[in-house]
């Protein structure tokens, strides 16, 4: 087998970019369960991606499955817990269940994180 010289990461990173980028534009079209199943593949190549895990919950939101949207987000924050954005979209998905102490938390911590 011929080797380009480059190493698992350097020839996996323009295709994680272009399954990450398909799943976003399928995710703007509506087409969620399309963008999931891009997004899942891109959390399992690159399981601390919190670009990625945004992308899941939000599609997994948006078709009404906000339990698990939830548990993304709160491994996503546990790994990640300098993302705003992910604290923010937490809070946003817990109001919706009707957590708003929970969401509260998320968002103070969602804007100590911007302002630091």
């Amino acid at each position: 087998m011929a080797s380009n010289g480059k190493g698992p990461a350097e020839t996996s990173a323009p295709l994680l970019e272009r399954i990450h980028e398909k799943g976003r534009r399928l995710h703007d079209e509506g087409k969620f369960g399309e963008a999931l199943e891009l997004w899942d593949r891109t959390t399992s190549a690159m399981p601390d991606n919190p670009i990625a895990h945004f992308g899941m919950a939000s599609s997994l939101a948006n078709m009404g499955l906000r339990g698990a949207a939830v548990a993304i987000l709160r491994h996503s924050v546990q790994v990640q817990p300098q993302v705003p954005d992910n604290w923010y979209f937490l809070g946003q998905v817990l109001r919706q269940q009707q957590n708003p102490e929970p969401a509260r938390l998320c968002y103070d911590e969602a804007l100590k994180l911007e302002c630091d």
